[in-house]
């Protein structure tokens, strides 16, 4: 079984839950981008699976949140799922299945994450990178997978650049532009093929 962490980069996200929540998209720094795509990995059990969020908008020092699929007990089902998920992140709560920091510099955090990772394979997803299926043999071959996405854009340079300094590719999906949550069902589904 392929162990794989997702780790989605919002430049826009907002950093505290000061927006309202009837058209919370618009207000948050689309925020529901993160919600959906938390949906779209914990819609079943996942015991094999991470998410990381971080988010760089405004108002509040940068979030740092991750999400064990081993200590999620329910699967779920709906945006509001992963929206209640994203407000308890926002407001520093704790739960069993959550781990929030908040950091000056993410991208320090993101340098010894992976320090610490270095045996697995990097992907960053972007519509300017090779197609998935050249690489395909390679990740259904490997035993830890790094996933590197941005929130409705790419993240910084710096990030990228980090990201993909040892092990790393540069994939896309597809010829067209995918919502982030979309990306994760896709590559899910590729790296379902393993197990056949």
């Amino acid at each position: 079984m392929v162990y794989v962490h997702y780790i989605i980069v919002s430049t826009k996200g907002r950093t505290l839950p000061d927006f309202p929540l009837k058209g919370y998209a618009s207000h948050s720094g689309r925020l529901d981008i993160i919600a959906r795509s938390i949906v779209a990995l914990f819609n079943k059990p996942r015991a094999d699976r991470k998410l990381t969020f971080i988010l760089l908008g405004p108002p509040s020092l940068p979030l740092i949140a991750t999400i064990d699929g081993a200590r999620l007990r329910n699967p779920l089902r709906s945006e509001n799922d992963g929206l209640n998920i994203l407000l308890r992140a926002l407001r520093g709560e704790s739960a069993e299945y959550l781990e929030t920091i908040r950091s000056a510099n993410p991208i320090s955090w993101l340098a010894n994450f992976l320090k610490k990772r270095d045996n697995c394979v990097r992907v960053y997803l972007s519509e300017k990178g090779d197609k998935v299926h050249q690489k395909i043999s390679v990740l259904l071959n490997s035993r830890c997978i790094l996933v590197l996405l941005g929130a409705k854009e790419d993240p910084p340079s710096e990030y990228t650049r980090v990201f993909l300094e040892e092990n790393g590719y540069m994939l896309k999906l597809g010829p067209r532009s995918y919502l982030t949550s979309h990306c994760i069902v896709y590559l899910e589904y590729l790296l379902s093929l393993q197990e056949y």
